[in-house]
Formats: structure tokens, C-alpha cells, sequence
């Protein structure tokens, strides 16, 4: 094909050019889907055919990225044994007086 290009009339070449084209961005947006689904798309939280690609994948990707993965584990536990045992919330109060406060909210309002 590249010696016959210089045979080639120029609405010729432009035809090939547009066929070409148009092939390369059918090949890539076809690999893009079959990459976004064998490693993006969520398929609930049963096991699947893909689950354990898609762990590795993003193995993979958290050590590329440097994210320790029980680094993670131990903040989000921290945070949650935080959580349940912080007895003030964002303005300062107990939970008791928090309670007391709602609670004489409701009576107000009954009566």
C-alpha cells in the first residue's frame, strides 16, 4: 500500500485516510470498554468471574500509587473504635445531653 500511494489520486487518499481512521478509533474505543469492564465495573458484592482480576488489578494499582493497604485498614478501624467510644459530637455536647436536648424537643412540641 505505501508504493501505491504515490498512484493514488487525492480523493482516493482521503477515502483510505477516513477508513483508516475510522478503524484505529473503533480499535481503541473497543479496547477501552473491554479494559473499563474487565477492571472498573462493578458487579455487586457477590464473587464473580472477574473478582479476583480485578482485586489484583487494584493491588496493583495501590502499590503503583503507594497506598499501603493495612496502613488503610488500621486509620479506618481507628476511626471507627474513635467513633464509638467519643462521647461529643461536633458542637461539644454529651450524647446524654444531646438526648436530653431532643428529648425535651419532642415534649414541647406535645404539649
Amino acid at each position: 500500500m505505501v508504493f501505491c500511494i504515490f498512484f493514488l489520486t487525492l480523493d482516493q487518499f482521503i477515502i483510505i485516510s477516513i477508513h483508516i481512521h475510522r478503524k484505529s478509533g473503533t480499535a481503541v474505543v473497543t479496547a477501552w470498554t473491554f479494559f473499563y469492564g474487565l477492571f472498573y465495573i462493578d458487579y455487586g458484592p457477590h464473587e464473580h468471574v472477574l473478582s479476583d482480576i480485578q482485586r489484583w488489578y487494584r493491588r496493583k494499582l495501590d502499590t503503583l500509587l503507594g497506598i499501603d493497604v493495612r496502613t488503610v485498614k488500621q486509620i479506618s478501624e481507628t476511626e471507627n473504635t474513635a467513633d464509638e467510644n467519643n462521647t461529643t459530637n461536633i458542637i461539644g455536647l454529651s450524647k446524654e445531653e444531646v438526648n436530653s436536648i431532643a428529648t425535651s424537643g419532642k415534649e414541647d412540641t406535645e404539649r
